[in-house]
Parts: C-alpha cells; structure tokens; sequence
C-alpha cells in the first residue's frame, strides 16, 4: 500500500510540473498573441478609416 501511494505521489508531482511548465509557455505564447492581434488591430483600424459601421464607404 505505501509503495503504491509513493507511486501516486510521484507521478502527481510529474503531472504537476508538466502543467506549471505547459501553463507558462502557453501563458507567455497567449500574451504575444494578444499583443499582435492588438498591434494588427490598431493598424488595421487605420487603414480602414475609410469605411463607417456599416461597411459604406466614407467619402474622403
């Protein structure tokens, strides 16, 4: 029975660090992502100026 719950034990500790290790990355990659969709969508916001709400072309 010990041995057994030292194995749990162990590969919960596993499992564990894996996570914090997927959870990191995958943490640093959503930021990045959010930053570059955030830099995309403001200039693409610029170059799209020139349509109102509803898709019409402004006249400029």
């Amino acid at each position: 029975m010990g041995c057994i719950y030292f194995d749990i034990l162990r590969i919960l500790d596993d499992m564990y660090r894996i996570y914090i290790w997927y959870g990191f990355h995958l943490g640093i990659m959503l930021i990045i992502y959010m930053i570059n969709l955030y830099v995309v969508s403001k200039y693409s916001l610029r170059n799209l100026r020139l349509y109102d709400i509803k898709g019409n072309k402004v006249n400029s």
